[in-house]
C-alpha cells in the first residue's frame, strides 16, 4: 500500500507539472510548482499512514503526527529535488565565460564554508546550537541574482544537504530533543529556502527577459525610423528635382 501511494503521488505530480509549469523562468511557474507539490504530496500520506494504522503498526493517536511528518517529508523532497532535475535537464550545458566560472567557484566554495559555520558550528561552540539559519542566505541571493534558476536550485540543494547532514550528526540550530522534531524543522527550512530562492531567481530572469525584449524593441524602432527617414529623404529629393524641372520649364527662353 505504501508503494502504491508513492507511485500514485509521482504520477499525479508529473501530470500536473507537465500541464501547468515551465522551466522556472517565471515567478508564476514557481508558485504553481509549489502548489502542485503541496497538493500532489497529499496522496502518499493519505495512503501510507492509513495502511500502517490498519496493520496495527501505529496507534490512532499518532496518526496525525505520522501523516504530517510523511507529507512534509514528501513535499520538502519534491520542492528540493524536482527543480534541480528540471533546470539541469533543460539547460545541461553551463555556457559560462571564464569570469563566470571563477565567480561560480568562489560562490559555491564560500557557500560551503558559510553553511558549515551556520549549521556545523565552525568557529563557534558546537554544543550551543546557535540559531544561525540565516547565514547561507547572502550566498543563495548571490546565486539567484548573478546566475539563474539552475544555479539557485543547486545552491539550495547544497545548503539543504549540508543542513540535513549536520542535523543528523547532532549539530546546528535544528537539533531538538526528539528526532521527529528535528526532522520537521529541517524539512520546513528546506521547503521555505528552496521556494524563496527559486522565486527570486525567476523574478531576476523575468527582469532580464524584459530588458532584452525592450532592447530589441528599441533597436527595431531605431531601424524602422532610419528606414523611414531614408525613404522621406529620397521622396524629398525627388520632389525637389521635380520642382526644379517645372521651374525650368516655366522659365522664358
Amino acid at each position: 500500500m505504501i508503494a502504491v501511494g508513492n507511485t500514485l503521488e509521482a504520477i499525479v505530480g508529473r501530470l500536473l507539472l507537465d500541464r501547468l509549469i515551465g522551466p522556472f523562468t517565471r515567478a508564476q511557474d514557481v508558485f504553481t510548482f509549489t502548489a502542485v507539490a503541496l497538493v500532489a504530496c497529499l496522496v502518499s500520506p493519505s495512503i501510507g499512514p492509513t495502511a500502517i494504522a490498519l496493520a496495527g503498526m501505529a496507534t490512532s493517536a499518532n496518526y496525525g503526527t505520522i501523516w504530517f511528518t510523511w507529507w512534509l517529508g514528501d513535499a520538502a523532497g519534491v520542492l528540493l529535488v524536482a527543480p534541480l532535475l528540471i533546470t539541469w535537464s533543460t539547460q545541461p550545458r553551463l555556457g559560462w565565460a571564464r569570469g563566470q566560472r571563477i565567480e561560480a567557484a568562489l560562490l559555491f566554495l564560500s557557500l560551503i564554508i558559510g553553511i558549515h559555520i551556520g549549521f556545523g558550528g565552525w568557529l563557534l561552540d558546537q554544543a550551543a546550537h546557535y540559531p544561525l539559519t540565516f547565514v547561507p542566505l547572502p550566498w543563495l541571493v548571490w546565486a539567484a541574482f548573478r546566475f539563474g534558476p539552475r544555479e539557485a536550485a543547486t545552491a539550495a540543494a547544497l545548503t539543504s544537504g549540508i543542513a540535513v547532514w549536520e542535523t543528523v550528526n547532532g549539530l546546528g540550530p535544528f537539533v531538538r530533543d526528539t528526532v521527529n522534531e528535528s526532522l520537521l524543522l529541517v524539512q520546513a527550512f528546506v521547503g521555505v529556502v528552496t521556494v524563496t530562492i527559486l522565486t527570486m531567481a525567476a523574478l531576476v530572469d523575468e527582469r532580464r527577459d524584459a530588458q532584452t525584449s525592450l532592447r530589441k524593441a528599441h533597436d527595431t524602432l531605431e531601424t524602422e525610423v532610419d528606414k523611414r527617414t531614408r525613404v522621406l529623404w529620397q521622396v524629398n529629393e525627388r520632389l525637389q528635382a521635380e520642382t526644379t524641372e517645372r521651374q525650368r520649364a516655366r522659365a522664358p527662353d
